[in-house]
């Protein structure tokens, strides 16, 4: 029968020694753990694995011992069985599930584990008709192929799972059955090799990215009001935030506040690669913001007038022909773009000369309103530009995501889950395929792409720190790109032949 025994292990002081315990089978070691906690070796009863009296504290040290001793349960602490062959994965895997969450491992990675783990259980019970699974049975190659074709098969759907998914549960059975090999005392591990090969390939797909068309219906997106409304509001926002801000990143703009403005540049910290990048401020980003701060945006955009800003001698000699100088002074965009229509339906031909400078006019104005809106909004009391979060919540990390506990990246995790149910939602009112909060990223690739950008404007635009990076990212996500290399290799094969001949 199984016992348990403490003794000390040897460490750097020779005179100390590390508190472990043992439990034996005979003289077969079939687990060990250690206490961490280092004791003076003169002081320890090896027969009895005591700690004398004459140390200080051995009343509090002992009473431990036999406390561990006293409620040890030999079948559970090994997964339910006497033989270290019989012991069960799943509770193994409960059990490592509980060192990790008490290692301080978040609540999201967490409930990953635990969904991992009730697939096995499913599986056990389905295939094998019973609530365990014997570590045994993982040296048997069929029992590993037979849990890989049932982990492919989904519980909800007819569905199967891709091989990504498969490859992420192999690899936390493969966590599972190693931990055994170090913990169980085995003289014979188990070769976790097997679970991770012969493991499929998904079909690449490529990355989702808006058309313009797609694009367009997504700006003209208005919610029902219903319930949920104003959570779609929201995340129709802050998504094309994201890509008039040049494709940030989703948690890059959640901790955007009303203080990253800096001379007419928002200040976008980059987690990824911790650099700061500058985007500009124009009339896009804050018509963006307009749901969440209508009295704001509509003050600054009824109230810029044509006399805030500097015009072109020209086109203010071109627009001075179509009215009174003095009026003009008093045109804000609305007024422009009355006028801009007027002129385009009753004087077709006269328009295309005037459009040019009535362009510039909405150009320099539109970028006036833009900056204005910004630097109203930075002043007072700093918070987030989106309400997803509560700043007060992060104030006193400065924003370093190196200061962030599991309790703030749970939060940020909650509301990116949050925000992409909300894309779904909007995506299958207007009848296109489902976005993510990383499709803005996409789009502004895609769209630079389709205007024959040069590859490093398009790394500075998306913040690689990598030209690297890229170019695999456009060769590899957008099709026309990948299409682009192929002609170009294609080109200088022919090359070659015909300089051979």
């Amino acid at each position: 029968m199984a016992h348990i025994k403490f003794y000390l292990r040897q460490c750097s002081d020779p005179t100390l020694g590390v508190l472990n315990h043992w439990v034996l089978e005979g003289q077969k070691v079939l687990q060990r753990k250690s206490y961490g906690i280092k004791l003076p070796l003169r002081y320890w009863d090896v027969k009895n694995g005591r700690l004398g009296r004459k140390h200080p504290e051995y009343t509090r040290i002992n009473k431990m011992i036999d406390q561990v001793i006293e409620s040890f349960d030999y079948q559970e602490s090994i997964g339910g069985s006497g033989d270290i062959e019989e012991q069960c994965v799943l509770m193994l895997f409960q059990k490592l599930i509980d060192i990790k969450k008490s290692n301080g491992l978040s609540s999201g990675t967490i409930r990953k584990y635990q969904t991992i783990l009730n697939n096995f259980k499913e599986i056990s019970t389905r295939v094998y008709g019973m609530d365990r699974l014997p570590v045994k049975f993982f040296r048997e190659m069929e029992t590993v192929q037979t849990i890989k074709q049932e982990l492919l098969k989904s519980r909800r759907t007819d569905i199967s799972k891709s091989f990504k998914a498969l490859k992420n549960y192999m690899s936390r059975l493969t966590e599972v059955i190693n931990y055994w090999n170090a913990t169980s005392g085995t003289q014979n591990p188990i070769n976790t090799l097997p679970l991770m090969k012969f493991i499929g390939k998904d079909e690449q797909k490529l990355a989702r990215a808006l058309s313009e068309k797609e694009l367009n219906q997504f700006i003209d997106y208005q919610p029902d009001g219903k319930r949920g409304g104003r959570v779609e509001l929201i995340a129709k926002t802050f998504f094309l935030f994201q890509y008039y801000c040049g494709g940030t990143r989703i948690h890059d703009v959640l901790l955007l506040t009303n203080k990253s403005l800096k001379e007419k540049k928002m200040e976008v910290r980059v987690r990824k690669n911790q650099k700061v990048v500058h985007n500009p401020i124009t009339q896009e980003l804050a018509k963006c913001l307009e749901p969440l701060y209508p009295k704001l945006f509509n003050t600054i955009f009824n109230e810029t007038k044509m006399s805030k800003v500097k015009l072109k001698l020209a086109t203010a000699m071109e627009l001075a022909k179509l009215q009174h100088t003095k009026s003009i002074s008093f045109w804000n965009l609305s007024t422009l773009y009355d006028v801009e229509s007027k002129i385009q339906q009753q004087y077709p031909d006269e328009f295309e000369i005037i459009k040019p400078h009535l362009d510039d006019a909405k150009e320099i104005l539109e970028q006036y309103v833009g900056e204005k809106f910004f630097e109203e909004l930075s002043k007072g009391e700093e918070h987030f530009i989106f309400p997803y979060l509560d700043f007060n919540d992060f104030k006193e990390t400065g924003l370093d995501w190196g200061k962030f506990d599991k309790n703030l990246e749970d939060k940020i995790q909650r509301v990116r889950a949050k925000h992409n149910g909300a894309l779904r939602r909007i995506c299958s009112k207007m009848g296109i395929d489902p976005v993510s909060g990383h499709t803005p990223r996409h789009t502004v690739a895609r769209t630079f792409v389709m205007n024959g950008a040069d590859d490093n404007v398009i790394k500075d635009i998306l913040g690689h720190s990598s030209l690297a990076t890229t170019q695999h990212y456009l060769t590899t996500r957008h099709p026309l790109r990948s299409r682009e290399v192929e002609l170009r290799e294609m080109y200088r094969r022919l090359r070659n032949k015909e300089s051979e001949q």
